[in-house]
C-alpha cells in the first residue's frame, strides 16, 4: 500500500502546483522537454503503459514524480478580471509498480487514502469523496471511478479519478479543473474521459486472495497426496496381515508354503492328511476267530457205541 500512498501524495502536489498562484495561471513545473500531442499513442516501455493524449495538448513525462502530465497549451492572455481565477486543467498519470485487485475493498481503501492525503495537502480544505463506482474499462467492472471536491486556496475544485490495474502494475489517472468548468465544460470532460480510458496496461487485474487460493490449492493437493499414500500403506499392511493369517491357517490345516526365489511368491502345496493305520476287515475277523478258537475247548470224539448206533440207524434206513 505504500506505493499507492506515494502516488496520491504526488497527485496532490501536482494539483496544488497547478493552482498555487491563483488567480494567475501557473504551469505544472519543470520536467522533460514538453511536446505537443499529435493523436498518436504515447508509450513508456519502462512502466509498460500506453495511452493517447488529446490532440494539441502538451505532454510532459516524468514531471513532479508523475509518469505523465497532460494539459492544454497555455495561451498568453491579458488578465482582465483578477477576481476570477484561471486554471489550466490537466490530467496526471501515476503508475504503481504493483498490481491491485479491482473490488469494493480496494475502492474503500482508495477513498480513505485520498481523503487522508489530499485533505492534508497545503492549501486544501474541505476535501471529500463525492462518490465511487465501478466502470467497464476492458471487461465488466474492471476499473474504479471516483469524483472528489475540495477548496484550494479558497477556490472550489473538482476531480475525476480512474484507477485501473494490469497483471503487474496499476495506475491512477486524475483529471483536475475548477468546479465551475468541471460542471459546465462538457467538451473538455469528454476529451479527458476518452484520453484516460485509452490507457493500456499489460495483463488484467488480479483477484483478491488469488495467491491464497493457489497456496490453498497446492496445500490441499499435498494433503490429498499424503492421505492417498497413508491409505495405500495401510492397505498394503492390511494385505500383508491377510496373507500372514492365511499362511498360518494353512499351516494349521496341514499345508506348507514353498517360496520361489525366482518369482518371490509363496506357493501353497497341499499335503495329504496323515491317516491312522487301519486293519483290513478280514484280518480283524481272523483275529477274532483265532481268539475264540484258543479259548474254547477242542471238540471230543463221540463214544463208539453212539457211532455204531448211528451207523446202524443209517443202514436200516437204506
Amino acid at each position: 500500500m505504500k506505493p499507492l500512498i506515494r502516488l496520491i501524495q504526488n497527485t496532490v502536489l501536482a494539483s496544488a502546483i497547478g493552482t498555487a498562484a491563483l488567480p494567475a495561471a501557473v504551469a505544472l513545473g519543470a520536467g522533460e522537454v514538453p511536446r505537443i500531442a499529435e493523436g498518436r499513442p504515447w508509450s513508456s516501455p519502462e512502466v509498460g503503459l500506453t495511452l493517447t493524449p488529446p490532440i494539441g495538448w502538451q505532454i510532459q513525462p516524468n514531471l513532479m514524480g508523475k509518469t505523465l502530465v497532460m494539459q492544454p497549451v497555455r495561451k498568453e492572455e491579458k488578465i482582465k478580471d483578477y477576481s476570477k481565477p484561471t486554471y489550466n486543467r490537466n490530467i496526471t498519470v501515476a503508475v504503481i509498480h504493483e498490481a491491485r485487485p479491482i473490488d469494493e475493498t480496494e475502492a474503500l481503501s482508495l477513498r480513505k487514502k485520498l481523503e487522508t492525503d489530499f485533505g492534508a495537502a497545503p492549501g486544501v480544505r474541505e476535501f471529500q469523496v463525492i462518490e465511487h463506482r465501478f466502470i467497464d474499462y476492458r471487461q465488466k467492472a474492471d476499473a474504479i471511478l471516483l469524483y472528489t471536491a475540495f477548496q484550494l486556496n479558497g477556490f472550489p475544485m473538482s476531480q475525476m479519478h480512474i484507477f485501473l490495474s494490469g497483471s503487474k502494475k496499476s495506475a491512477l489517472l486524475t483529471y483536475t479543473d475548477l468546479a465551475d468548468a468541471f460542471q459546465s465544460n462538457e467538451e473538455a470532460m469528454t476529451l479527458a474521459w476518452n484520453a484516460m480510458l485509452s490507457t493500456e496496461l499489460e495483463g488484467t487485474a488480479p483477484k483478491r486472495y488469488e495467491e491464497l487460493v493457489y497456496t490453498g490449492s497446492a496445500l490441499g493437493l499435498m494433503l490429498v497426496s499424503g492421505f492417498l499414500v497413508v491409505m495405500l500403506r495401510r492397505r498394503s499392511a492390511h494385505k500383508m496381515y491377510e496373507v500372514e493369517e492365511e499362511r498360518l491357517y494353512r499351516d494349521d490345516a496341514g499345508e506348507t508354503e514353498e517360496f520361489s526365489s525366482v518369482t518371490g511368491l509363496a506357493t501353497v502345496v497341499a499335503q495329504a492328511p496323515v491317516q491312522e493305520e487301519t486293519r483290513d476287515v478280514t484280518d480283524v475277523w481272523n483275529l477274532a476267530v483265532s481268539q475264540v478258537s484258543t479259548t474254547l475247548p477242542k471238540p471230543t470224539s463221540l463214544p463208539k457205541a453212539r457211532k455204531k448206533r448211528a451207523k446202524s440207524a443209517v443202514e436200516t434206513a437204506w
